[in-house]
């Protein structure tokens, strides 16, 4: 019983709980004319919570290094808060226990101590997309939840520098010319972070260069370096129509999700011409149409029949007959299929075929073997 009256003519009424609160004598009379109403007993005090002020700092940094995320919490009079967590979030996205705002981890908990929360981490490549930061305090005993405003914060993207070079840088046709990039961190000096998603693209004269289904193709980097065996094709031309040496621009570019796109390098190759080798399967001489019926193919070095024009004469006892009007002949992909009227040419000696080099394949002269029919 809350209320306990030894006195005389007190008056006791509309008591709240003055029989079940479990504290006994709280109110005790002895005297007289004392009045005891309308009072309320509780067994527990209610908790005042006090309201908080969430603060969070400005984050500058970049992407591979380490980062610091820091809140305040404190009650409005000023009491620096222990005890609650805070949970910080990036672009509206909640940080996780993975580092990341992507995925379906669980979300960070940062514990506060003495008004602070903070959390130290590398900062991943998709917080180069990062604008703003916020807190969001989860409240305590005596002190409420409650919210920081929104902060603009960035992380960088990194820099690297890119180079590109070839070897051999004079090459054959069939055969291989490496094509290596070399991608270094400009703060560290050594090599590019490792990166699954890291790749370097080739590229030879601005085209870029695509595999058989015309996909672009995307060369891994590993430890900094990027290479690529391109295979000089058949007929690529290593000089140009005035006979001047041909050069092929090969750049580079390099895309990595913690970096920016560094500037495109350039270095240049050239093609050898290929030998070639005349194949005739007829030389027929007409000694009484007086013409002489060549059918023959033009191969390269490989063995392989040649691509393009070539330019070709034929000789009769060392002296050019004309074609079709023309001493010089031009045919396509290496294909040789005339007949040569040999007007007042009583004797044969010989027969020669000439082949003009031509901006892929070198040159060739050579008698041939012929044979007399009627």
């Amino acid at each position: 019983k809350a209320i306990i009256d030894y006195g005389s003519k007190n008056t006791v009424k509309d008591n709240v709980n003055v029989s079940t609160t479990k504290y006994y004598g709280t109110v005790y009379l002895s005297g007289t004319g004392a009045n005891v109403q309308k009072n309320i007993f509780k067994d527990s005090v209610p908790k005042v919570t006090k309201a908080t002020v969430v603060t969070v700092s400005k984050v500058s940094g970049t992407v591979g290094e380490t980062i610091k995320l820091t809140a305040t919490v404190k009650s409005v009079d000023g009491t620096k808060v222990t005890g609650g967590t805070v949970v910080f979030k990036i672009n509206g996205k909640t940080l996780k226990t993975t580092d990341t705002i992507s995925g379906n981890a669980n979300s960070r908990k940062v514990s506060v101590k003495n008004g602070v929360a903070t959390y130290s981490f590398k900062a991943p490549a998709e917080l180069s997309k990062m604008k703003n930061i916020s807190a969001t305090y989860s409240g305590t005993d005596g002190f409420a939840s409650n919210k920081s405003a929104v902060i603009k914060s960035s992380v960088a993207l990194r820099n690297a520098t890119l180079s590109v070079s070839v070897n051999p840088s004079r090459q054959q046709q069939y055969k291989t010319i490496t094509f290596t990039a070399k991608i270094i961190d400009v703060k560290t000096g050594k090599a590019v972070m490792e990166n699954d998603k890291s790749y370097v693209i080739f590229k030879i004269n601005g085209k870029t260069l695509k595999d058989s289904k015309g996909n672009e193709i995307k060369t891994q980097v590993k430890n900094g370096v990027a290479t690529y065996n391109y295979v000089v094709p058949a007929g690529m031309a290593g000089y140009d129509k005035d006979n001047n040496e041909r050069y092929y621009t090969v750049s580079s570019s390099f895309y990595g999700p913690e970096y920016n796109t560094p500037k495109q390098p350039s270095t240049k190759f050239t093609v050898a011409r290929s030998s070639i080798n005349v194949d005739t399967t007829k030389v027929a001489v007409n000694t009484t149409s007086k013409q002489l019926r060549i059918e023959a193919k033009i191969k390269d070095y490989k063995g392989n029949v040649i691509l393009g024009e070539s330019h070709i004469n034929i000789k009769v006892n060392g002296k050019t007959v004309k074609y079709k009007g023309q001493m010089t002949t031009i045919i396509e992909n290496g294909k040789i299929a005339m007949t040569l009227n040999l007007g007042n040419i009583q004797q044969i000696d010989s027969v020669t075929i000439v082949v003009g080099a031509s901006s892929a394949y070198g040159s060739y002269r050579n008698n041939v073997t012929f044979t007399r029919v009627k």
